[in-house]
């Protein structure tokens, strides 16, 4: 979508906050800025600032990668620097970004039974233990700090490993079920105030954005309304189908069944009408920076 369909002003969570709330919107991503357009992109957005590997110290590096460690000192620091106006930062880390067959990093994690043999697996779990003490000083930090403060961490895709690895799993890819398994990832949403807790939640991506807002207490937009309504009958929607709750199980798009057809017709209306209709677009479900 970032190389195809974002051709001009889009809407997304930066113009609300920026439109309604006065917050500072900033993009981080420590490698190159010419991947996926991010610059042309991140700008429709609105966002008020990008930073790229350049701007980096790149002083602690992880196979040659901006560690997360690293990430987190710049993400503290434009925290520390917007610390008297509200501020919405996405950061897109690099640190254990494939392939994982680099010899000069040290191995430290080393698996037994079923998972024996799989060096790249081995390697892989090895960033991620570096990243879970990165994540431990991150919220550390912002524990401290007086503001509130939301952080939303996930993750856009599972790792690149070797296929056998996940058939010794037990991943068989036969069914939808089976499928949807290597779709899914963790994520965790945390705020150094009392949000309650939950744990084992059946969501994807296009709903994580409503969980932000409830946590941060900021009202939904209609966007983010039409999807929490739409979460009640399919909680979870990818390329490979959806997850039905009045079925209880993941289905493909064919076999949605009850209320699931009409909302899957209306998610794709607003979807065309959001990319596409420029001369009819909604300022109910897509008010622009440019409009206000």
């Amino acid at each position: 979508p970032y190389q195809q369909y974002i051709r001009g002003d889009a809407y997304c969570m930066v113009s609300d906050l920026k439109r309604n709330y006065g917050y500072r919107c900033i993009a981080m991503h420590p490698y190159l800025s010419s991947g996926w357009n991010r610059p042309a992109v991140y700008e429709a957005f609105g966002f008020d600032e990008q930073y790229f590997l350049e701007d980096f110290p790149q002083k602690d590096l992880i196979r040659d990668y901006v560690s997360d460690r690293e990430m987190f000192a710049s993400v503290i620091s434009a925290f520390e620097e917007n610390r008297n106006t509200p501020m919405f930062l996405f950061g897109v880390t690099m640190q254990n970004h494939g392939d994982y067959k680099n010899r000069s990093f040290e191995t430290t994690v080393n698996l037994t039974g079923q998972g024996m043999g799989y060096p790249d697996a081995e390697q892989y779990l090895s960033l991620i233990r570096e990243t879970d003490r990165a994540v431990e000083e991150l919220i550390g930090y912002f524990s401290c700090v007086q503001e509130e403060v939301v952080i939303l961490f996930f993750g856009d895709h599972q790792p690149m490993l070797d296929d056998a690895f996940f058939r010794a799993l037990g991943n068989a890819e036969e069914t939808p079920e089976d499928r949807q398994k290597r779709y899914q990832v963790p994520f965790f949403l945390w705020a150094n105030y009392e949000i309650g807790q939950q744990a084992g939640i059946l969501t994807s991506l296009n709903y994580l954005s409503t969980y932000v807002y409830e946590a941060a207490g900021i009202p939904l937009p209609a966007y983010n309304r039409f999807l929490a309504d739409m979460a009640q009958a399919i909680p979870a929607i990818n390329s490979q189908g959806l997850y039905s709750n009045a079925s209880g199980r993941y289905l493909t798009f064919e076999e949605a069944s009850a209320e699931e057809p009409r909302w899957l017709r209306e998610y794709r209306m607003l979807q065309y009408n959001s990319l596409w209709d420029e001369e009819s677009r909604s300022d109910r479900f897509f008010p622009l920076l440019h409009n206000q």
